[in-house]
């Protein structure tokens, strides 16, 4: 029979059992999450769940295996081509043994999940493919496998041997039927067996045979049917869901049953003859799962079942045959349906109750927009909305209304923002427009407080917003636009505070959102715009404490919402930039934000429960935090909850005289008990759900305790991991580390469950993570990923032992080897001593040469000087003559005169030169670096050079591109080489040359060169220009003097300043000098 002619006859068994039975069972709408097809599901079919000790919840379906982990389902598909695959996709049985084997049962075997290699064993029962629909485990360790026609298999605990049971008509103990739909056992070892068609068994393992319960004619007490679909314990009793026969409850000690079918004239009996699953949870209740009518909770007490339904929605719902029922470790119940998946249910929702609008005003509300709450002495509840004041009497569940359709003066106003309760039983409310409006229970009379500009001291606004009665009766009105309001017992004047400009021990803002009085009497006024203000009672002034207080004493937002204190006398302020908590003593603010967990930084409300815990509504959401705790931490609940919705109003929640508390919003008003949402505390297990080697998903699962063998080159990796607490999956937390890598542990949240490492060097390492269940209570279970990266070949041990010995070898060759180039160097030293000496009587010979150059520039330089000294010398005699004969001419003696000068310079020049390089060879030639302009520098050496030039027609020109950078160097040495540069430019170049000096950076220098087209210089020329007494081919043009030293002088000083000089040159057709100086800041 194919699958789908199965579910054709069975849906329509469905309808047909619907049609029959007459239920009056009672009813519970809650809510319940699907999880199906959309969310990854391989079928809409959930016929049987396990969450494994990993925390791993399965679900076996009519197409293939699912393993969900809160966040992502991964698919295991039946392929009979491949040996480690299921080989049936209808999966009819999961279970997992004491040593955390899996099993699974399909239409077509048995298989055994191997979660080191990720594959699935077949185990052969018999030679045909059974049907595998049951799977238990005995006290012993032997397990069962109940099979379609083949009756019953047991393996032995210590061996792999396999024993089958079969039904034989000749034997009343043998197995009752061949089908067996389900196998179950109890918590003292026995063993329970379903049959699709023939009763209820059970192993007797003194006899090794089985004692069988089936309906008998005229027993009452006798079990109601013969195909049995579910056996579960509850208590100290077994319960049997039966097919078309309902539920039987079965005392083993008596061996009567009880059977509980439906009954149309017995409220609270079952909804549904046919019972496919049961489920005895930790909280001590049953739950029944049956073919039509979803599932149903047993209530002892009344001995009666009320059957569980989702609330009505828009979506259309197929949940009503309910086959397999789970409760996982959070305590989170699962349904698995026919055609609509799993279901979800999170008790939590039931947590919360609702007041909504209803059309009938005395079951509901007219309005579910609700502005404010407020509790009578009588326990009556009262509820301001859009429309009107509802007052609600929880015990009679009764709703009355006052509305006030024509705005009369005398009636309660359509909307009050705020009510507060005086001394004297008489209830206020704040209305926006309408002003204060003023009731008496006692009389039922209503009087209102409106602008009268005839009435001194009256109320100054009609715009109300906050009321509070304080210890003496006092009653403070918070206004919209007229600040602080006192209206004292009995009176009908109001003493009004208000903002005063540049005074700042007024109110700063005149919209009074809150007031409160602590347990010291202190009054505490929170404004929109003005901050947290202090009041003193004796001076009638405030302190304020805002986003412009100094330091700590900053607020983070202005807008106060609430105050509120805890038992140690800490103030607590809610704002729309987060919770502060305020040191009375240090008067300083801590700020818990979204930043710290809390749901908002937009608190409408914040309200103390009885052990002192806060509990704020905003904008999204509900948050709760304990003062006490050491950290504290936030616990947020929204509409995923089971909230009404996310939106508070401001001020909209109170705390009654039970401890209850009800805040309303845009959806009406919901009530709970904050012990009801006490924070789980249990150990949530963690589990690495992937592991990725090198961009591949490594193919065995990864909470192997063994290490990992990788290779050099997977060195990066990826891992994924999840919380198995599945109720609000997107709020667990998780912090991880790689131990090996890194010490300090890195926190995650939901969002970001994929941590990567690359380029790992080669050692072990261990991953570890831990996690939060959805309230952040840490668990103290860690899973962890080992693994080795080995090192690269050459890193090896045995490869760093040969290169060891290699290298040994080749120190003792390399040693051979070195004698014997020794010897050969004593040889080679000898012949080298040999050629040295040679060379050294060249030197010498050269060395005489070079003297002898060296004395006869030097006899130059004397007859450079002698020469000029005699004339001199005779210009000065002829004049000293003509002195006394007084024969001057004045004509002559300016040309005597300028001659005497042109040789004294001569003189000069020739003295400087001997004495530069005498101070430079000894080195007593002192080096003053400063910063200084190129531009200047050029300027100055053609000025000296200018006169000569002009001689000899020759043009200067300086190429000086503006905003050089400066250059670090003496000025008066770098003058003389540009001096000497270009006076040698002059002399060497012929009658109306050019000479052009330019300058350019290059990196940290800058290179200047000096340009002629004068006679240029021979390869002979260039290689010895610098050096010292050297004689160049070249003459001076005009029949200058020249001592040789000048380009010596240049490239010592240029060398002295960190530069180097060098020239470029060609016969006939001129030459250019150049030499390097350090830019400013590059030396």
């Amino acid at each position: 029979m194919t699958k789908y002619v199965w579910r054709s006859l069975l849906f329509f068994e469905i309808t047909l059992i619907s049609l029959i039975c007459s239920v009056t069972a009672q009813v519970r709408f809650v809510d319940l999450d699907r999880l199906s097809l959309e969310e990854g599901l391989s079928q809409s079919s959930a016929i049987c769940m396990l969450q494994d000790r990993q925390g791993f919840l399965w679900i076996g379906t009519e197409d293939g295996l699912n393993r969900y982990d809160g966040y992502s389902i991964k698919i295991f598909k039946a392929d009979p081509a491949d040996s480690g695959a299921l080989q049936n996709a209808w999966i009819t049985s999961l279970f997992e043994d004491h040593t955390g084997n899996l099993w699974v049962g399909t239409r077509g075997g048995l298989h055994r999940y191997d979660a080191a290699r990720n594959k699935f064993i077949s185990i052969p029962l018999d030679n045909t493919s059974l049907s595998v629909f049951a799977i238990t485990e005995d006290l012993q360790h032997h397990l069962w496998v109940g099979t379609q026609q083949a009756g019953l298999f047991r393996k032995s605990a210590s061996t792999a041997d396999w024993r089958q049971y079969r039904f034989d008509p000749a034997d009343p103990r043998s197995v009752s039927s061949n089908d067996i739909f389900v196998l179950y056992t109890d918590d003292i070892g026995r063993v329970w067996i379903g049959t699709r068609d023939n009763g209820l068994n059970r192993y007797d393992a003194m006899a090794d045979n089985f004692i069988r319960y089936q309906p008998t004619t005229g027993n009452p007490y006798s079990i109601s049917g013969l195909s049995i679909r579910s056996i579960r314990q509850y208590k100290t009793e077994i319960w049997i869901g039966t097919l078309n026969n309902g539920v039987n409850r079965l005392d083993p000690l008596t061996g009567r049953f009880n059977s509980y079918q439906p009954d149309a004239s017995k409220p609270g009996s079952i909804a549904h003859n046919s019972i496919w699953s049961l489920f005895a949870d930790s909280k001590g209740i049953l739950w029944v799962g049956t073919f039509g009518n979803g599932v149903m909770q047993y209530d002892p007490a009344g001995d009666s079942f009320v059957q569980i339904q989702s609330k009505p929605s828009s979506t259309p719902r197929n949940d009503q045959v309910v086959v397999s029922i789970l409760e996982d470790r959070s305590g989170m119940m699962w349904f698995g349906t026919i055609g609509d998946g799993l279901r979800k249910y999170l008790r939590i929702k039931d947590r919360f109750q609702f007041i909504n609008a209803h059309p009938n005003p005395k079951r509901g509300l007219p309005d579910n927009m609700i502005w404010s709450l407020h509790e009578d002495r009588q326990s009556n509840i009262w509820i301001s909305t859009q429309k009107g004041i509802t007052v609600y009497n929880p015990k009679k569940e009764v709703f009355s209304q006052y509305t006030n359709p024509r705005r009369e003066a005398w009636k309660l106003g359509e909307t009050a923002y705020a009510m507060a309760q005086d001394s004297n039983g008489v209830i206020w409310f704040a209305t926006f427009g309408d002003g204060l409006k003023r009731f008496d229970p006692r009389t039922q009379r209503i009087s209102a407080f409106q602008v009268n500009k005839f009435s001194p001291g009256g109320i100054p606004t009609n715009n109300i917003l906050a009321l509070y009665v304080d210890h003496e009766n006092v009653l403070w009105v918070g206004t919209y636009d007229a600040g602080l309001l006192r209206l004292e017992p009995g009176n009908r004047t109001f003493k009004v505070f208000k903002k005063k400009e540049k005074d700042s021990t007024s109110l700063q803002d005149n919209q009074v959102r809150t007031v409160f009085e602590d347990a010291r009497g202190v009054l505490w006024v929170g404004t929109a715009q003005g901050g947290l203000h202090r009041f003193d009672r004796n001076s009638s002034t405030f302190k304020v404490y805002s986003t412009q207080s100094p330091g700590l004493k900053r607020l983070q937002n202005n807008f106060v919402s609430a105050v509120s204190e805890d038992k140690d006398g800490s103030l607590w302020v809610a704002t729309y930039g987060g919770l502060h908590r305020m040191n009375r003593e240090t008067e300083t603010f801590i700020c818990y934000s979204e930043k710290n967990g809390l749901a908002s930084n937009q608190i409408y409300a914040l309200i103390k429960d009885q052990r002192g815990r806060f509990w704020m509504t905003t904008s999204h959401g509900l948050s709760v935090l304990d003062p006490h705790d050491a950290v504290p931490v936030f616990r947020n609940y929204t509409s995923h909850h089971g909230l009404q919705s996310d939106e508070f109003n401001m001020g909209a929640a109170i705390r009654n005289v039970s401890g209850t508390i009800m805040a309303g919003g845009v959806s009406g008003v919901v009530i709970f008990h904050p012990d009801s949402l006490e924070s789980k505390k249990y150990d949530v297990p963690v589990a690495i759900t992937a592991v990725r080697v090198a961009n591949r998903m490594l193919e065995h699962e990864p909470w192997d305790d063994k290490y990992t063998t990788l290779r050099h080159d997977q060195s990066t990796l990826a891992f994924e991991f999840a919380s198995f607490d599945f109720s609000f999956p997107e709020q667990n937390k998780y912090a991880y580390r790689l131990e090996g890598f890194e010490t300090e542990w890195s926190d995650a949240d939901a969002s970001r469950r994929t941590v990567n490492y690359t380029n790992l060097d080669p050692g072990k390492y261990v991953f570890q993570v831990r996690g939060t269940n959805s309230d952040g209570h840490w668990s103290d279970k860690t899973a962890a990923f080992r693994f080795e990266i080995l090192p690269p070949f050459y890193k090896t041990w045995w490869f760093v032992g040969s290169s060891i010995f290699l290298i040994v070898f080749l120190a003792i060759l390399f040693y051979r080897i070195r004698i014997r180039r020794i010897e050969n160097q004593k040889n080679e030293l000898a012949r080298q001593i040999t050629e040295r000496t040679r060379e050294l009587r060249e030197k010498n010979s050269e060395l005489e040469r070079v003297n002898a150059i060296r004395n006869e520039l030097l006899g130059m330089a004397v007859h450079d000087l002698r020469s000029p000294i005699s004339a001199i010398r005779n210009l000065v005699q002829f004049h000293l003559e003509a002195l006394k004969n007084q024969i001057n001419d004045r004509e002559t003696d300016m040309h005597d005169m300028e001659r005497a000068l042109s040789l004294s310079d001569r003189i000069s020049s020739t003295l400087n030169d001997l004495l530069d390089i005498s101070a430079i060879e000894s080195g007593k030639l002192s080096i003053n670096k400063l910063p200084e302009n190129i531009e200047t520098i050029i300027h100055d050496a053609f000025e000296l050079n200018l006169r000569a030039a002009e001689r000899k027609g020759t043009t200067l020109k300086s190429d000086i591109a503006p905003n050089l950078p400066k250059i670090l160097v003496d000025r008066i040495r770098i003058a003389d080489v540009l001096n000497n540069l270009i006076s040698n430019a002059v002399k060497y170049t012929p009658k109306n040359g050019r000479i052009r000096v330019y300058a350019e950076v290059s990196g940290m220098f800058m290179h200047i060169h000096v340009e002629d087209n004068g006679q240029g210089l021979t390869q002979e020329d260039l290689s010895s220009a610098f050096k010292t007494f050297t004689r160049l081919s070249a003459t001076p043009t005009d029949g200058e003097t020249s001592t040789g030293l000048g380009l010596a002088i240049v490239k010592k000083i240029v060398e002295l300043h960190g530069g180097s000089v060098w020239v470029r040159s060609e016969k006939n057709k001129g030459s250019t000098f150049s030499f390097s100086v350090s830019l400013e800041g590059h030396h």
